[in-house]
């Protein structure tokens, strides 16, 4: 077999065979045959007692799996806590050296390892550099080729090259197959290569739901989310305001990419005005003047949701459903307002007095009854600086004289 050229089928050699980086054919040891797999395989991450015993800080050990679906980085972030909330934190970035897309032509140019019934459908495969180590059958279909311009191929154990198309199981026909199983017989599945991608589809009995992606839920779309990030499977994409939401139910889009999030936990997931909760001082009349706090879920301001200010006033007001009534008010009012006469909240509420008295009917008394005159020219008087009014008011022997009275206002 040469270095180059196409792998003809006759040309195939035995799994325990391989060819080197000078294209000679090689005898594999059993260490090399065992050195390539794709992921290791255990479960959580756990303390290790022992040495934190021993007097090491805290030290944690694990293994888990990195799958190989040849498109998808995978991000495992380890995030350290302590007692005061403080956090710091590491990723580790997954992907796979292969890249073996769909369909179509497929290049190698590093050492790449299979694992599992895969190869290029629709398309050659170039060898440029590296080694493509098989535990698995690697397969390429009928005319088309696979090609060493400077890589090599080895087989392993369960390793095998065959010409066979290839196929995967797809339920709900979204392009998205149901696992990374693959084929080299129809059995009903479709082409590998038809598919959108190989990476396994989360829901295979709903054709809307294809993909595991970490989002928070933002149903209001205003990037203030709901609950924490999570990962879960969701299908269609689009961008809203620059951010990316993905869609769980059709036709909404309710769930945003995490890390795009603007703030913390949403309090009203349903309108996009309000986000976070906060004390603001409510000002229902607009006056100004605030009447005590409260904790309400706004927008990026007191002002939003209307009456409410984000900064107490320096004297409170005493009647919050009636903007003529308020601290400072220098207007007079012949009528009671919201906390009565007492306009500029000083706490002086007197009405003004009966002012129809009448003359003298009874030798110089007056009699409520037939008294008939009446003093009822009343003014406001300058010369005080609040609440009081200066009427003529007939006296018990039927003089009309000023008398002031309360009528609280300022000028």
């Amino acid at each position: 077999m040469e270095k180059t050229g196409v792998i003809a089928e006759k040309g195939l050699m035995p799994p325990e065979y391989g060819i080197n980086d000078k294209g000679a054919l090689r005898i594999l040891t059993e260490a090399e045959i065992a050195q390539i797999v794709k992921g290791r395989e255990s479960s959580g991450l756990g303390k290790n007692i022992a040495r934190a015993q021993g007097g090491e800080i805290e030290v944690w050990e694990g293994q888990w799996i990195v799958r190989d679906t040849h498109e998808i980085t995978y991000h495992t972030t380890f995030t350290a806590t302590d007692f005061s909330g403080k956090t710091n934190s590491m990723t580790l970035a997954w992907s796979d050296a292969c890249g073996i897309l769909p369909g179509g032509d497929w290049t190698m140019s590093s050492n790449c390892t299979i694992s599992g019934t895969d190869g290029v459908d629709n398309g050659n495969a170039n060898i440029n550099s590296g080694t493509l180590t098989l535990t698995a059958t690697f397969a390429w279909n009928g005319g088309r080729g696979i090609y060493l311009n400077g890589g090599q191929i080895s087989i392993g154990g369960g390793g095998s090259l065959a010409q066979a198309d290839l196929y995967m199981t797809d339920g709900d026909s979204d392009g998205y197959p149901a696992d990374s199983n693959q084929y080299t017989s129809p059995g009903g599945r479709p082409r590998r290569y038809t598919l959108t991608s190989l990476s396994p589809d989360c829901a295979d009995s709903i054709s809307y739901r294809y993909r595991y992606v970490d989002v928070v839920e933002d149903r209001d779309q205003d990037a203030y989310h709901i609950l924490n990030a999570m990962s879960i499977c969701l299908g269609a994409s689009t961008v809203i305001n620059g951010r990316t939401y993905y869609q769980e139910n059709p036709p909404t889009f309710t769930w945003l990419t995490s890390g795009q999030q603007l703030g913390p936990t949403d309090c009203n997931g349903l309108d996009s005005n309000l986000h976070y909760t906060t004390t603001c001082y409510p000002d229902s009349d607009g006056d100004a003047y605030t009447v005590g706090s409260a904790v309400i879920c706004q927008g990026n301001s007191c002002s939003n949701p209307a009456g409410y200010r984000g900064s107490p006033s320096g004297a409170p007001d005493c009647a919050d459903n009636d903007a003529n009534t308020r601290p400072g008010q220098s207007n007079k009012f012949t009528t009671p307002g919201g906390n009565g006469f007492d306009y500029n909240c000083n706490g002086h509420s007197n009405a003004p007095a009966d002012r129809n008295w009448t003359g003298d009917s009874m030798g110089g008394l007056y009699d409520p009854i037939f008294d008939t005159m009446s003093c009822t020219n009343e003014f406001w008087s300058s010369s005080y600086s609040c609440g009081f009014e200066i009427g003529l008011y007939a006296s018990d022997w039927g003089t009309c004289w000023p008398q002031d009275v309360f009528r609280v206002a300022c000028r």
